[in-house]
């Protein structure tokens, strides 16, 4: 573009170049959906109400998770260094500056003050530290009964919708429809079939992610976030009975029992923040008989040695979402240690 004109209009051109000659900003988004058991949610200190009122108590550190410890490659070499549950890689404590200074001089003094009350989760996961939630994520994905369901990363434009999608399709008989066909013979007389046509019906399982950003002032990004799990639960099997020719066809037909875990959700977060997402809890049930060797077996007096039992499992779903503001590089747009926080 060659342009001339005025010292001044030229002056006044280069502003409005300026104005419009910007970086577009992008943001990338990355969710992380793992399930865990509610006993082990328990373990790591997932209380969303976690009150000390007794003035002999410390908010501090949980005893049980004192002794645990995780991996973390320090010096960047490939090799895995055993770090302290409640420490950093670079060997700062965890929960340092998390409390509030009226609950720290609450636990300090407690006669001096009213028994802290505050939040576990925000003691652990602190999102104006990533280092913390590392910390944390880390340990639950390394328990025997978590499971990380998927990590998806996602790149999209200011205020523009971006949808993934992990589906797996499976197809079950919805519906069988009989149908009946008269031969008629010269000599070996009327001859009589039948053709099953059958209809398969679709199911999709899988997870899926859609979100829409807006960049805000202040490093600050506003997320409607539907993030949704479909599984498979188990199969039922149905009967379907039809009368043809006075003759009755049953077919079975197996379909699946289903379970939908959904947020609908509409959040301010920093850039670089991670923001949490739970509460979703699943049930399963399994039936079983306990009884003693050889005299459960026995007639009349086995019935007293014998049995049923019922054993009810909880998972319970975490979303963790973290909001990156870039550029058309895929460079952050903002430098972590300029954060106003």
């Amino acid at each position: 573009m060659i342009v001339k004109n005025t010292p001044s209009n030229l002056d006044e051109f280069e502003k409005q170049l300026a104005q419009i000659d910007v970086t577009l900003k992008q943001v990338s988004i990355e969710a992380k959906f793992l399930t865990i058991r509610l006993e082990d949610l328990k373990k790591v200190g997932f209380q969303w109400d976690a009150k000390f009122s007794d003035q002999n108590e410390r908010a501090a550190k949980l005893p049980s998770l004192e002794s645990d410890y995780y991996y973390y490659d320090v010096n960047g070499d490939g090799i895995d260094n055993i770090i302290p549950f409640y420490s950093k890689p670079d060997g700062s404590p965890v929960l340092t500056n998390t409390i509030s200074d009226a609950a720290l001089s609450g636990a300090v003094n407690p006669a001096s003050a009213v028994p802290p009350t505050f939040n576990l989760i925000g003691n652990i996961l602190s999102n104006a530290d990533g280092d913390k939630l590392s910390v944390t994520f880390d340990y639950l994905d390394g328990l025997d009964e978590s499971e990380l369901l998927s990590a998806p990363r996602v790149t999209t434009m200011n205020r523009k919708p971006a949808v993934i999608a992990d589906f797996a399709t499976e197809y079950f008989v919805s519906a069988v429809n009989t149908q009946v066909y008269t031969t008629a013979g010269f000599q070996s007389g009327t001859t009589t079939s039948f053709v099953q046509n059958v209809t398969p019906q679709a199911y999709n399982f899988g997870i899926a992610l859609s979100v829409t950003p807006q960049i805000r002032d202040n490093n600050q990004v506003r997320l409607w976030l539907n993030p949704e799990v479909r599984t498979r639960t188990g199969i039922k099997t149905f009967e379907q009975k039809q009368i043809i020719s006075n003759q009755e066809i049953i077919n079975e037909m197996n379909l699946p029992t289903t379970s939908w875990q959904a947020v609908w959700t509409n959040v301010i977060v920093h850039d670089g923040d991670t923001l949490v997402l739970g509460g979703l809890v699943q049930d399963q049930s399994s039936k079983g008989t306990q009884k003693m060797p050889y005299i459960a077996d026995i007639p009349v007096i086995g019935f007293f040695f014998r049995g049923s039992k019922r054993e009810v499992k909880q998972s319970s779903l975490l979303i963790f979402v973290t909001p990156d503001i870039i550029d058309s590089t895929g460079a952050r747009f903002f430098d972590v240690t300029e954060l106003p926080y």
